[in-house]
């Protein structure tokens, strides 16, 4: 039997060891770490983990002075939270670099903490796209700025919200500020210029991902328009492993029945498909993106040139859709390939087909190249489509070489019937409803912030009806997550993209998708950036993310800190009808109503090296550009001329004697120069609801 002392060690030690491990309990999210910006308020909520029933100490201070201090004790699952006063701007200066601790048992301690404003920064990939792309060289050496702090969370797509994200604060630097949020660096830039105020910015955003993904699960359920849709697509998600399975099962012996499997290509073949000179009657010139033959294995191949700034670094390739299971060489070598096991289905539109590859960068030398790809279509076409269409951000678009390795004998109609139909793509992980809500926005709630700012909608841009219901369902939900109800909440209207149109009529498309965004501002404390003024013909990303990013922050200066600017271009107040002619109204005057001169060309690209195209006037006589007018519903539209007089515009055309409705800036890429005398322009509009 144990001796009394044996027994009192064992206690003890028992004892420390309970204690080491409750000490061990005290977590804080990464959202809390060092170089953070906590938002000034009355009740900043920190939260965390601790052992049952364990209390929470927290105090942020100057070094040698109490400061501010707020207690919590765990719950039974561990769970705390606890709110910390920082209204007080003597106690916690602007710009002052604090000491933030918190105790359970044992302390983590964060330095170099500052009180200011934070704002959550979130959407696909143009809020994503960097200084590195969009800044120039000067800015980003001159971006030293230790008031400005970004938070860039990790990507991450799942199934169930998870209380914690990845990430780190960093300050803005030459060696940091390359990688923030252009759109959210200018913001930040301007705020802090003119309010002197330290800057947060978490960002939180993914590319090419749809709002239903930034959306809770519960949220989405609540709208009729939205549930049954959110459903379907998260079973498919969960079900395509076994979905494929069984695809696969029958799709095997169909190849076999039929000769259609791949015959991999011989070193032979490879050479001479993907490496000699393409020479003789036998390859064939086309242009791509486009589709080719299909029902067989063939060759496309091209030269592209390496250039001096691409030597030595990995090149991106980047296919927005390819038709058929493809292999990707460079001078012979392959890079990547798609095969059955590898294959996710086709069907669910080009974003779930898009293929990127790296041509390592030992292979990228300095001169020209062959990339050549082999593209295996047993089941139907082949081809390479859509917009993304690069090397390195190099257009690969143009002509390009083809040729058949192998053609599969023709099928009778019995074989056609018996095809398996093809395997229907689930959808990617991050455009899983509710997917990065669930990875990359639960986590951080709630943390304290001044606003949101939202640049989204390339992906739903194909379904105006239903965001007028999913864009203000997030706005309300993400507002209930934060307990915030005016959480300020501001976004940008997609900019110009596509070619330029000639017929006055166009109704579809980015035009109505834009009313979508702006039929949100019904709810309270929104704003719209208006950048209709900005985009790129041929590119979905445009290189100029300045101007909204200040225009957001116009929004910001004058509705959240009291700033006497303008921070809107005119937007419709009212229409008269005056005989032959349609008289508007508009608020937002900003100095005056202003026409500025129409270019003589507009911008079709500004990457790899800028270009751009002749604009054709739509109205050559007209002071304004971009207007049109239809008599009554039914009948035709008509461009129309249009002038300034006051703080009005009167709009008509010989053609529409007596107008009732107009038009203005509707269309993807509208030719405008309607603005007032701050430099905003007039937002897109219609009268008509044909």
């Amino acid at each position: 039997m144990p001796s009394p002392r044996r027994l009192l060690a064992a206690l003890c030690l028992a004892l420390l060891g309970s204690a080491s491990a409750s000490r061990a309990d005290l977590s804080l999210p990464a959202i809390f770490s060092e170089h953070m910006v906590l938002q000034r308020s009355a009740a900043t909520p920190v939260w965390g983990k601790a052992g049952p029933g364990e209390r929470v100490t927290l105090r942020l201070s100057r070094p040698g002075e109490e400061g501010v201090s707020a207690t919590a004790t765990a719950g039974a699952d561990g769970r705390w939270r606890a709110a910390l006063d920082l209204s007080d701007t003597r106690s916690l200066p602007a710009g002052e670099s604090l000491r933030f601790v918190a105790e359970a048992g044992r302390a983590i301690t964060f330095h170099d903490v500052l009180v200011g404003e934070v704002w959550l920064a979130s959407g696909q990939s143009n809020m994503a796209q960097t200084m590195r792309v969009s800044g120039t060289p000067e800015e980003i050496a001159g971006s030293t700025n230790p008031a400005i702090r970004f938070f860039t969370v990790g990507n991450k797509a799942l199934s169930a919200p998870r209380d914690d994200v990845s990430g780190s604060w960093t300050l803005a630097s030459p060696a940091n500020t390359p990688r923030f949020s252009a759109v959210a660096y200018y913001f930040a830039r301007r705020i802090h210029a003119e309010l002197g105020q330290p800057v947060g910015i978490i960002h939180s955003s993914w590319g090419g991902s749809p709002i239903e993904a930034w959306t809770s699960f519960e949220a989405l359920q609540a709208l009729p328009e939205l549930a049954q849709k959110t459903a379907a697509d998260i079973e498919a998600s969960k079900n395509f492993p076994a979905t494929k399975a069984a695809w696969l099962s029958r799709l095997d012996p169909w190849l076999a029945k039929h000769a259609r499997q791949d015959r991999p290509a011989s070193p032979a073949e490879i050479a001479a498909f993907a490496r000699e000179p393409a020479a003789g009657a036998d390859w064939t010139t086309i242009r791509l993106p486009g589709r080719l033959p299909g029902e067989r294995i063939l060759w496309v191949r091209r030269e592209l040139e390496v250039r001096p700034h691409e030597v030595g670094k990995d090149l991106a390739l980047d296919f927005e859709e390819i038709l058929g299971l493809e292999t990707i060489y460079f001078d012979g070598v392959e890079v990547g390939a798609r095969t059955w096991v590898t294959f996710d289905g086709e069907g669910r539109g080009r974003l779930n087909a898009r293929r990127q590859y790296r041509v390592p960068a030992a292979q990228v030398t300095a001169g020209k190249h062959v990339l050549a790809i082999r593209l295996y279509a047993p089941l139907g076409e082949a081809g390479l489509l859509g917009g993304y269409f690069s090397a390195g951000g190099q257009n690969l678009g143009g002509d390009w070489l083809w040729r058949t390795e192998h053609a599969f004998a023709p099928l009778d109609a019995a074989a056609r019937a018996d095809m398996p139909p093809m395997l229907k793509a689930p959808l990617r992980p991050w455009n899983v409803p509710a997917s990065l809500y669930n990875g990359m926005i639960h986590g951080i709630v709630p943390y304290a912030l001044r606003g949101v700012l939202w640049y989204q909608g390339e992906s739903n841009s194909g379904e105006p009806a239903l965001y007028r219901h999913a864009f203000p369902a997030l706005i309300r939900d993400w507002r209930a997550r934060w307990a915030a109800p005016e959480l300020s909440f501001y976004w940008c209207q997609l900019p110009a993209f596509s070619g330029k149109t000639d017929k006055p009529d166009t109704h579809t498309g980015w035009a109505a998708f834009r009313e979508a965004q702006a039929s949100a501002l019904a709810l309270p404390r929104t704003g719209q950036a208006v950048i209709i003024d900005t985009g790129e013909a041929g590119d979905v990303h445009p290189l100029d993310k300045r101007t909204p990013g200040e225009r957001l922050a116009a929004l910001a200066l004058a509705r959240d800190y009291g700033r006497e600017l303008v921070h809107s271009g005119p937007t419709l107040r009212a229409l008269r009808v005056e005989g032959s002619k349609l008289r508007l109204e508009f608020d937002h005057l900003g100095g005056g109503l202003v026409a500025r001169p129409v270019p003589a060309e507009y911008l079709h690209v500004s990457l790899p090296s800028r270009s751009t195209r002749p604009l054709k006037r739509n109205s050559p006589d007209s002071p304004l550009e971009g207007f049109a007018v239809r008599g009554a519903p039914g009948e035709k539209w008509e461009w129309a001329n249009a002038n300034i007089e006051g703080d009005t515009v009167v709009v008509w055309s010989p053609k529409v004697p007596a107008p009732q409705a107009v038009r203005h800036a509707w269309a993807p890429n509208p030719t405008v120069n309607l603005f007032n005398a701050a430099g905003f322009p007039a937002a897109p509009f219609r009268t008509d609801n044909d």
